[in-house]
C-alpha cells in the first residue's frame, strides 16, 4: 500500500491541472480528446502525470489556449508585432486561415478604429482578412491587396513544414494617388454601409498615409522575415510538444502498467 500511495502522489487531479494551466474543465477535456494531454482514469476520475504536466507550463502552452491555437506562440508573437509595427508606421495583426485575429491589432490607425467599432465593420475586416488568406502564397511578393475600406495591405503566410496556419497581414496605408482618390471618394458609401458618421470618418482618413513605392518594398520585405521567423518558432514548437507528447505517453504507459501491478 505504501508504493501505491507514493505513486499517486505523482499523478494530479483534473481540478489540480486546471488550477495549473489555468484553464477550465471543458478545455481539459478537448485536451484529453485531441491528444494535447494524456491521462488514466483511477476510480473512475481522470489523473494525470506531474511531469507531463510541468512539461507543458514549461512550454507555456496555456496561455495560448484561449485563442486556440498550440503551436504558435501568441504571446510571443504579440510582442514581436507590436515592434515591427510601430517601427515601420504601419497596422499589423496575425490571424488565422479564417481570418479570425489572433492578435490584437498593432498601432491601429483612427480611421480603422472607427470602422471596427461597427460590428458590420469588424465582421468586414475579418473578411477581407480571409480573403487575403485564400490568396496564393507564391502571390504575396506581387503587390498590395485593398481591402474592404479600400487601404492597402500586404500579408504573408505563417507555415510549419509547408503547411499554412495563419497570415500576418500590415498595410492600413495607400500605395498611390488614384488609390487614394477613389477612397475618399467612396467614404459616404462606406459611412452608410456600416452606420458610421460621415464627417468623423473622413476626419480619421486624413490621417491614412500615401506611402513611397521605396517604403511599400521595405514593407513587404520586412513581412516576409517576420512570417518566416514566426514560421520557423511554430516548427520548432510543434517539434517539442511531439516530443513532449511522446514523452508523456511513454511516462503514462509506465504508470498505467505499475497501477494495474499494484492493483491486482
Amino acid at each position: 500500500m505504501l508504493q501505491f500511495d507514493v505513486f499517486m502522489e505523482t499523478l494530479l487531479t483534473l481540478k489540480q491541472v486546471q488550477d495549473i494551466l489555468q484553464v477550465d474543465r471543458t478545455t481539459i477535456h478537448r485536451m484529453l480528446k485531441d491528444g494535447r494531454l494524456a491521462g488514466v482514469k483511477v476510480g473512475g476520475q481522470w489523473r494525470f502525470s506531474r511531469q507531463q504536466i510541468e512539461a507543458l507550463t514549461q512550454g507555456a502552452v496555456c496561455e495560448e489556449e484561449e485563442w486556440g491555437e498550440e503551436i504558435l506562440p501568441v504571446y510571443c508573437v504579440q510582442r514581436m508585432q507590436d515592434v515591427f509595427a510601430e517601427i515601420a508606421g504601419v497596422g499589423a495583426v496575425v490571424t488565422d486561415l479564417q481570418g479570425a485575429p489572433l492578435t490584437h491589432m498593432s498601432n491601429r490607425c483612427a480611421f480603422c478604429a472607427l470602422v471596427q467599432s461597427s460590428p458590420s465593420g469588424h465582421a468586414a475586416c475579418q473578411q477581407s482578412w480571409q480573403e487575403m488568406g485564400m490568396m496564393p502564397r507564391h502571390s504575396e511578393r506581387a503587390g498590395f491587396l485593398q481591402c474592404h475600406a479600400g487601404l492597402q495591405y500586404a500579408r504573408a503566410h505563417i507555415s510549419v513544414e509547408d503547411t499554412p496556419i495563419a497570415i500576418i497581414v500590415s498595410g492600413q496605408f495607400h500605395a498611390s494617388p488614384a488609390d487614394q482618390a477613389d477612397f475618399e471618394e467612396n467614404l459616404p458609401q462606406l459611412a452608410a454601409r456600416h452606420n458610421l458618421p460621415l464627417q468623423a470618418l473622413q476626419a480619421a482618413a486624413q490621417n491614412v498615409s500615401l506611402l513611397s513605392p521605396k517604403y511599400q518594398g521595405q514593407i513587404s520585405e520586412w513581412l516576409q522575415k517576420m512570417a518566416a521567423t514566426f514560421s520557423d518558432v511554430s516548427s520548432e514548437r510543434a517539434h517539442l510538444l511531439g516530443r513532449l507528447r511522446q514523452i508523456a505517453e511513454i511516462t503514462l504507459d509506465v504508470e498505467g502498467g505499475t497501477l494495474s501491478k499494484l492493483a491486482r
